[in-house]
């Protein structure tokens, strides 16, 4: 039988982020405060997640039964890697459990596809997102004035504010996620101020991640004057970078490291100290780990094959496809898919952070409808003043 509620796949949708946004700030609150003593209640949503999604697939079985034998039987697979391959440790388990998170999330929104539930979720997230990107603005402002700790992306020692988001490894997946979205829909102040918490949060894989999307739409959608635009892109980019290298922090470790350890903020170190220690007796090619004492480089398809071997690799590999075949209809949603898989690529914490994998199905099911295209041109960004001539 279907559960009773037709609309409860999007509830849970709608309070899952409205639960993450308020949990992770309450959890950044005790993170900047020691003497204040929370509970972790965002660890506590996704659990309640995990749960209700999971009555909504037994509830509705018989309406998705196809495609939930399928997931059932992938998970089935990695958690048989688990518990036969590796020995056992809570570092191990915790791991295994952020990356099973991405199935529920999967088997929710194939509940609100086959209902055609897609437009509704629309309606309903559409003006949250409106809401959270001005209030958020208005943190990142008044943080940039105050340096209220709060609100900053890292710490008083490097250059960033991020308002309400719990830590960088969130930031760049929820605004990149949030761009296009309001590039989809046509609002330009909201877009423009988007674009601006995104230099604010300082975040390097962000200004790739936005350098490759508007390449794509640039290459793509908008293609007039497109070699001229494509040069201003590289240029702003560049600029951007520069200036984010010339703070005190990242010109120590030019001087120490070198610039592609700057550039790869350390990551370059982390791959060469796990690959060094790789042997036969720690490591497993097919299916990963048995002992290492490091397995996540943050470098996303590095850490899967660390954790999971060849065998994880081609999992999530195949999951990743079929998730651009099924959802990716338009052309920003698929701009925006292969944006998503190079930020992975280069800055990681995708799977391993549940909330990415989250925003990241969310906002391809927000850039679903088959409507006209959303341009980013001079008649879409609303300003008279005309870039190239």
């Amino acid at each position: 039988m279907e559960i009773t509620t037709k609309k409860s796949s999007i509830y849970l949708v709608i309070g899952f982020f409205l639960a993450t946004i308020l949990f992770d700030f309450l959890d950044k609150i005790n993170i900047n405060n020691a003497d204040v003593a929370t509970i972790k209640l965002n660890r506590f949503s996704k659990l309640v997640f995990v749960l209700l999604s999971g009555l909504l697939c037994f509830f509705n079985f018989k309406l998705v039964k196809q495609q939930l034998i399928k997931l059932i039987i992938i998970a089935g697979l990695l958690v048989v890697i688990f518990t036969v391959v590796k020995p056992y440790s809570e570092d191990f388990l915790n791991y295994l459990i952020r990356y099973l998170f991405f199935f529920f999330v999967i088997a929710v929104f194939i509940i609100i596809k086959t209902k055609n539930l897609t437009n509704q979720l629309c309606s309903i997230l559409f003006p949250l997102i409106d809401i959270f990107v001005v209030f958020n603005f208005l943190l990142i402002i008044y943080a940039f004035i105050s340096n209220n700790n709060l609100f900053l992306t890292y710490n008083e020692n490097r250059f960033g504010f991020n308002g309400l988001m719990l830590n960088q490894m969130q930031s760049p997946y929820m605004y990149m996620s949030f761009l296009a979205v309001l590039i989809y829909q046509k609002k330009t102040i909201l877009f423009l101020i988007t674009l601006f918490s995104c230099l604010m949060i300082g975040v390097k894989v962000l200004i790739l991640g936005i350098f490759v999307f508007f390449l794509g739409y640039l290459l793509f959608i908008d293609k007039k004057h497109v070699i001229k635009k494509i040069i201003f892109l590289l240029v702003a980019t560049l600029f951007v970078l520069f200036l984010f290298l010339n703070t005190p922090i990242f010109k120590r470790i030019i001087e120490q490291e070198g610039l592609l350890t700057a550039l790869a903020s350390i990551r370059d170190k982390h791959l060469i100290k796990v690959f060094s220690d790789i042997s036969t007796t720690n490591f497993n090619v097919i299916f990963g780990c048995k002992d290492l004492s490091i397995f996540r480089c943050e470098l996303e398809f590095v850490d899967v094959f660390l954790f999971f071997g060849l065998f994880g690799l081609i999992i999530y590999g195949v999951i990743m496809v079929n998730i651009y075949r099924e959802c990716c209809d338009s052309r920003v949603s698929k701009i925006y898919f292969f944006t998503v898989t190079t930020m992975m690529f280069f800055a990681g914490n995708f799977f391993y952070f549940p909330v990415n994998t989250f925003i990241f199905m969310t906002c391809l099911f927000l850039l679903k409808t088959k409507e006209k295209e959303a341009y980013l041109s001079r008649s879409f960004l609303n300003i008279k003043t005309k870039f190239f001539k």
